[in-house]
């Protein structure tokens, strides 16, 4: 978070697998979101900011460079009165809670070579499944 005023920055969402993180800021004023995402890892003095950007919304990113593996993430604005979000990777297919109005869904140990991309299917929205399709 370094580098953004204190008012203009607030974690909406993380994930995490051993020493690396991936996480979902806001770094908009009050008037307004503006989503601004990628990965952490863990120092000795705490949290390093490693790959960050403003998008896509989804994608792969480096986080064990030894073995050259990823997370894969997917993340967003939910629409109204969604409370999850069902996503796929391939053929695995995940669930999340949607929390503050946003979703963060990740895939960890992904290879470098893996070139697919994560994609919403589905939103919740009042006890049904609604496609992501219907509501481009």
């Amino acid at each position: 978070m370094s580098g953004f005023p204190a008012e203009h920055c607030r974690v909406l969402a993380s994930a995490s697998q051993g020493d690396a993180a991936f996480v979902v800021l806001d770094t908009g004023p009050a008037e307004y979101r503006y989503l601004y995402a990628g990965t952490v890892r863990r120092a000795p003095d705490g949290w390093v900011d490693g790959t960050s950007s403003n998008g896509p919304s989804a994608g792969w990113t480096l986080t064990d460079w030894e073995q050259d593996l990823g997370v894969a993430y997917l993340y967003d604005e939910a629409p109204a009165g969604a409370d999850r979000v069902r996503a796929t990777l391939g053929p695995d297919v995940r669930e999340t809670a949607v929390t503050e109005g946003i979703y963060l869904v990740t895939w960890w140990g992904i290879p470098n070579r893996d070139r697919r991309t994560p994609a919403t299917v589905a939103y919740h929205i009042a006890g049904d499944w609604v496609p992501a399709e219907s509501l481009r």
